[in-house]
């Protein structure tokens, strides 16, 4: 895996400009979008376990019903 993207903006810029010459591609994805894919795919069963946690009732699960 590159990890050209969570590197300083010196060496994200080289990137895109061969991005703009060899592969036609004129934009840079945004950082946020990038580091959010980032924490995402490395961590997205912990984060999803902390929502859980923080914002749902913990009785929640006895009110749902399985058919």
């Amino acid at each position: 895996m590159s990890q050209i993207d969570n590197m300083p903006k010196r060496f994200r810029i080289i990137k895109q400009k061969f991005n703009k010459i060899f592969r036609e591609i004129n934009i840079e994805r945004p950082r946020t979008i990038t580091c959010a894919t980032y924490v995402n795919d490395k961590m997205g069963f912990v984060l999803s376990k902390l929502y859980v946690n923080k914002y749902i009732d913990k009785n929640a699960r006895f009110e749902v019903r399985l058919y």
